[in-house]
């Protein structure tokens, strides 16, 4: 199981030590590999983190990964493999603090720093890139949100082979928030998900229910409208944890996907 052990938030001094950025029109990007590396030395020498197995840094900057490939590509995260309690504990998410948009990526990365390799890496030959499972770089038209079993297996002898000698694997945190059930869906019960999932246009809201939008709207998507009766394409993705059973048992959306719990 994994536990919240503690949140920090950093100041702008203390992102001048380690945030690499640059500034194109409005976009802000980050180099991913140089500011995972200055964030490293930072979090080691602060000492506020010691009670933390892994420690991620959440920005709002676009994170561009030169690791992976010879072109520069903006990626939602960068981590080092099987830093877990080790000196290379940490992360870089993006999310833009509005719609649990760095979910996915956030979740990549933990597996990253678990020991899982990305699929399509030399690590892991017989795991197919082009599946698109939730660590694979290749992403394809319909991720998937789950580990491949292929992925799994790493996992697993990862953890067989330190359970026994690191003590890290195996102690219990104290947890700084009770565990709950909620879901993205039940924050968006209290607050419109369009006016989050879209600042460009504060007034629209999700269109009302019997819009016949709601009838043309894919599976794991929703209409944002204007007004109560203007449809604004295109469609949104629904929150994770969105109802979309259709009679064979219980499904929920999990990034865009309708899935069996």
């Amino acid at each position: 199981e994994l536990y919240l052990v503690g949140l920090y938030n950093t100041t702008k001094e203390d992102e001048k030590t380690f945030e690499v950025t640059e500034t194109n029109y409005d976009a802000i990007y980050m180099d991913g590999p140089f500011t995972l590396a200055l964030f490293q030395e930072w979090v080691e020498k602060s000492g506020r983190f010691n009670e933390s197995d892994i420690v991620i840094l959440l920005t709002s900057s676009l994170i561009r990964d030169y690791i992976w490939t010879g072109i520069s590509r903006i990626d939602g995260g960068v981590s080092y493999q099987d830093g877990i309690c080790t000196h290379l504990r940490v992360g870089l998410v993006n999310d833009n603090g509005r719609s649990f948009s760095g979910i996915r990526s956030l979740v990549k990365q933990i597996a990253h720093l678990l020991g899982t390799p990305w699929d399509e890496g030399h690590q892991a030959p017989d795991c197919l890139g082009k599946d698109g499972y939730l660590v694979s770089l290749d992403t394809s038209e319909t991720p998937l949100p789950m580990l491949s079993n292929c992925t799994k297996d790493y996992l697993l002898q990862k953890y067989q082979n330190d359970v026994g000698t690191n003590p890290c694997w195996i102690d219990t945190p104290r947890t700084i928030i009770e565990r709950t059930e909620e879901l993205p869906v039940d924050y968006f019960k209290q607050e419109d998900f369009c006016k989050a999932n879209r600042p460009n246009y504060p007034n629209d809201t999700t269109c009302p229910v019997g819009h016949q939008e709601w009838d043309s709207a894919p599976v794991c998507k929703l209409p944002c409208c204007k007004n109560d009766t203007s449809y604004r394409r295109p469609y949104r993705p629904s929150p994770d944890g969105t109802n979309c059973t259709s009679g064979d048992g219980e499904k929920v959306c999990l990034s865009d996907i309708c899935v069996t719990l």
